[in-house]
């Protein structure tokens, strides 16, 4: 029995402004590199896009939640050529957001089994609602008959669908906790001695 509730972060309009700007250039790499929607997301061109920027609508929320405990916290939200194997923030956590509170936590089976996968919500925008996590390799647990728990065929991209009452899923406070534990991935500059001639 859960005995958490899910985090609130509502985003400011210049946030959604931001997220709206970076969301049209995902999409216009997307179209470049002739991605196909997977796991029943729209092709239309207008809806495809407004998921895109639902996206970083979840992103941004989970980066504004996590950076209380990490200021420096690193959000990946530039457009890349070819995206696979980049998170959304840090090194190992990805925010998947879906557009109903009841929507389930979705895992590809090729997404690693290392990275933290976050549900975000949108449906009382712009209030987000974190939901909770899990570990990759959790999301993909198998039942004693080597059955994996959460696997559903019935889209065109079969995927992991972890429903929100799964064991496997923990607080979002618990993945503040795991990011104080590992190390910074930001690198402050150096500082010339005062030894050092300046150039």
């Amino acid at each position: 029995m859960r005995l958490w509730v899910p985090e609130k972060i509502v985003l400011i309009p210049e946030r959604i402004e931001f997220n709206e700007f970076w969301g049209l250039k995902r999409y216009e790499k997307a179209l470049a590199r002739g991605a196909i929607p997977r796991n029943g997301n729209p092709t239309e061109e207008k809806e495809a896009l407004r998921r895109i920027v639902m996206s970083l609508h979840g992103e941004a929320a989970c980066m504004l939640y996590l950076s209380a405990v990490k200021p420096d916290l690193k959000w990946h939200f530039e457009p890349l050529d070819d995206p696979r194997g980049q998170v959304d923030l840090d090194d190992f956590i990805d925010v998947k957001t879906g557009r109903l509170n009841h929507f389930r936590l979705v895992v590809q089976p090729n997404e690693p089994d290392e990275w933290a996968y976050v549900h975000a919500t949108v449906e009382d925008f712009p209030c987000i609602w974190l939901h909770l996590w899990c570990w990759g390799r959790e999301a993909k647990e198998r039942d004693q008959k080597g059955k994996p728990l959460y696997w559903d065929d019935r889209y065109e991209g079969p995927a992991h669908f972890v429903p929100n009452d799964a064991p496997c899923h923990k607080p979002m406070f618990e993945l503040r906790k795991e990011l104080i534990r590992r190390p910074s991935l930001w690198i402050p500059p150096r500082r010339r001695s005062m030894f050092e001639v300046a150039r």
